[in-house]
């Protein structure tokens, strides 16, 4: 095992109406006003390829999010999240106000049927890898027992080289609130391997 984080350890009061209580090896939210929130324990990590576990569960408006981020600073940033309406994809975030779906909505919907709502936690596995001189970042996820996706994403700034043989990867755990309402969610039991 790579790592177990305690994510929200420096991140228990972050704005009046959006707060983050520590669980373990995570995070519960509590937020009351459209935000971003996230949680990182601080860490990094000097592999290519980062392969992660965590259970995510949201309650809220329909486009309430929890979710999982693995980014290769200042390169690149990919979102694993679930929504509270049963939703899921993988993000990529070049711009935080915009992130782009990375899964067409054709692919993404008839896995809905996997994704527990309702505030349950769905058991989520992860992986991000960038090897050296590749202009492509490697992306999977897994649901609840269920292989969702497994990919090849093209590296944003891919005309900046990697200076390492593995670069750091960090992996936050976050919440986003877009419409008014009060989101409830969890992001907990985080656990990262590494495979080289």
């Amino acid at each position: 095992m790579l790592h177990e984080g305690d994510y929200c350890h420096f991140l228990q009061q972050v704005a009046p109406g959006n707060n983050t209580l520590p669980v373990t090896h995570g995070c519960q939210f509590n937020l009351t006003r459209p935000a971003d929130v996230f949680g990182t324990d601080g860490s990094n990590y000097s592999v290519s390829e980062v392969i992660g576990e965590a259970k995510l569960g949201v309650r809220g408006p329909a486009d309430a999010r929890v979710m999982i981020s693995c980014r290769l600073s200042p390169r690149a940033q990919f979102w694993f999240w679930v929504s509270a309406d049963g939703h899921w994809n993988i993000d990529s975030v070049v711009d935080v106000h915009n992130p782009q779906e990375l899964v067409a909505a054709q692919d993404e919907e008839p896995l809905r049927q996997y994704v527990s709502i309702g505030g349950n936690l769905n058991r989520v596995q992860f992986k991000c890898a960038a090897e050296r001189g590749s202009r492509d970042v490697s992306l999977a996820l897994n649901m609840n027992g269920h292989q969702f996706v497994s990919f090849l994403a093209p590296m944003p700034a891919a005309s900046t080289p990697l200076t390492r043989p593995a670069t750091p990867w960090f992996v936050d755990v976050a919440a986003r609130l877009t419409s008014p309402g009060t989101l409830e969610g969890t992001a907990a039991a985080v656990l990262l391997y590494e495979s080289e």
